[in-house]
């Protein structure tokens, strides 16, 4: 029907008429998407395949931002405006570079999405190594505290009153070990950056040590009180 009508001589006369928008008969193809039509029309030396709308559009920019033609089809018609007449001579090259800017789009949001999850890492490991700086200096000063004041109290010579209980000893091993291994926490996180180490290995290092110093002093509590519950038996009980 459409190779018809641009047979006809009558046809002839209106094929570059324009609507009030402007657009020619080609343009309208264009905006359908239909290939075969645009074909037809594109290959016809009577149309005119440089006419713009209102909007300055010629029916190349139209297929070229409505994206209903596949790539193939596009590059076809362009190559046989090329080897026709020249027109749109660039357009394997406005289609490379429409590519080029969508990879460069998708790469500058990809880019853009590792930034913000590096950074949601970063924030969650200062997040972990705050905590563990907050939980590892209560547990220093509570140790510190519990070696001070040690369960049971002192005899008249100032010594530890439950000095040979069992129990006690192992609560003065348990304190000793929660209290360096929470200093050793807090050390290891102002100085370790300090002389290059990673913040990953930093907080993987000071969150091993604060949940070993925090099970020591639970055992130590433990220790503690059992030390100044049991009763006393024999020497070493």
């Amino acid at each position: 029907m459409v190779k018809f009508l641009l047979e006809s001589v009558a046809f002839q006369d209106l094929i570059d008429e324009k609507d009030n928008e402007g657009n020619t008969a080609l343009h309208i193809a264009s905006y359908g998407g239909d290939f075969k039509i645009l074909q037809i029309l594109a290959n016809d030396s009577n149309v005119d395949r440089g006419a713009t709308n209102k909007g300055g559009m010629t029916f190349a920019d139209i297929i070229l931002s409505t994206n209903l033609l596949n790539d193939t089809e596009i590059l076809e018609i362009m190559s046989e405006l090329e080897r026709e007449d020249g027109l749109l001579g660039l357009g394997r090259k406005l289609i490379r570079e429409t590519k080029e800017a969508e990879n460069a789009e998708m790469g500058k949001q990809e880019e853009q999405q590792r930034e913000h999850k590096k950074s949601e890492e970063e924030q969650r490991g200062k997040d972990i190594a705050n905590v563990c700086l907050l939980i590892a200096t209560i547990i220093a000063s509570a140790t510190f505290a519990a070696a001070i004041q040690i369960p049971g109290g002192y005899d008249g010579k100032g010594r530890a009153i439950l000095r040979r209980k069992t129990k006690f000893i192992l609560f003065t091993v348990y304190d000793i070990l929660a209290f360096f291994l929470s200093t050793f926490s807090i050390l290891i996180q102002f100085s370790l950056p300090a002389l290059g180490f990673t913040r990953y290995f930093t907080m993987i290092l000071t969150t091993t040590l604060t949940s070993a110093s925090l099970a020591f002093m639970m055992l130590a509590f433990e220790q503690g009180i059992k030390a100044v519950l049991s009763p006393k038996k024999n020497r070493f009980s």
